[in-house]
């Protein structure tokens, strides 16, 4: 097919056959006809990384520097969120309940009303949204030391899966995976997610598992700050060498084993307390 620019196209969504808009680099917006793609004029020159609607009449694009753009397939104007992060996916189960994600960790809410920001309960940087209802969100990404500006994707590594019930985001168990950009499924047990060098992941709702809360979280009862302090930790030193990657993997592998054991023995999870309150203390200094 011929589309008329040679832009980047870095998201497509349609509401039929007959109509398909696709977003890129530098503002780039195109819309199919069911015979030919039409460059339209977007209004800015941001990047613009994915697009979404609720129907035909009701059109969400977001990008770089916190762009959302709301249109009707005609006319396009620009949407205030209050944020200035890259956002990079967006989601929605009604034209009242939007999720956008992006750099990080930022996941925006609309309600209807307005746009506030969630926790996410990670310090990924999220590429990708998708959901079955309002109460089965997923999001997915990767990790980066490196706050630099980038030219059009940025530099990821480790793949990050997080889950939103209804009340709040959580990591999902995910081992052994680059970073991960895009996500679909067909129900709530039928979800793909593909990433860096070839990976697919699959989620049928009972493989895998979601991880409402860690070893360290129940064992400790440890705050969200010094939870997302860990996986820092986790994600931006651990992962960096073949031991640590070997580490998190075990640990990932032995977590419900780990779990039982410390539940059945007092005197092991007192000691495995006071081990951790250490390591926290001297991480926050």
């Amino acid at each position: 097919m011929v589309s008329g620019t040679e832009e980047w196209l870095l998201g497509v969504w349609g509401s039929s056959e007959t109509n398909v808009f696709a977003v890129g680099t530098r503002g780039t917006l195109l819309h199919y006809d069911g015979l030919q793609w039409e460059l339209l004029q977007s209004g800015t020159t941001q990047d613009l990384h994915a697009v979404w609607g609720s129907s035909a009449e009701n059109i969400y694009i977001v990008g770089k520097k916190g762009t959302i753009l709301k249109g009707n397939g005609d006319s396009w104007s620009s949407v205030e969120s209050g944020a200035s992060e890259n956002l990079w996916g967006i989601w929605g189960s009604s034209e009242d309940d939007i999720y956008v994600t992006g750099d990080h960790s930022i996941i925006l809410h609309w309600d209807g009303i307005e746009w506030t920001t969630m926790s996410s309960g990670s310090n990924a940087w999220i590429m990708n949204t998708w959901g079955s209802s309002a109460t089965d969100v997923f999001a997915v990404g990767g990790f980066t030391d490196d706050d630099a500006e980038y030219e059009t994707i940025p530099a990821l590594s480790g793949g990050a899966v997080l889950h939103f019930d209804g009340v709040r985001w959580s990591e999902m168990l995910v081992q052994d995976t680059g970073p991960l950009v895009g996500i679909w499924g067909s129900s709530a047990t039928n979800v793909f997610v593909v990433g860096s060098a070839g990976t697919i992941l699959h989620y049928d709702g009972i493989g895998g598992s979601r991880q409402e809360n860690c070893v360290i979280e129940e064992i400790c009862g440890i705050t969200q700050q010094q939870l997302i302090l860990l996986r820092h930790v986790r994600d931006s030193v651990l992962t960096k060498t073949p031991a640590g990657q070997k580490l998190i993997a075990l640990y990932y592998h032995l977590n419900p084993t780990i779990l039982q054991v410390l539940n059945r023995n007092d005197r092991l999870r007192t000691l495995a307390n006071i081990m951790i309150n250490a390591v926290l203390a001297m991480l926050e200094k």
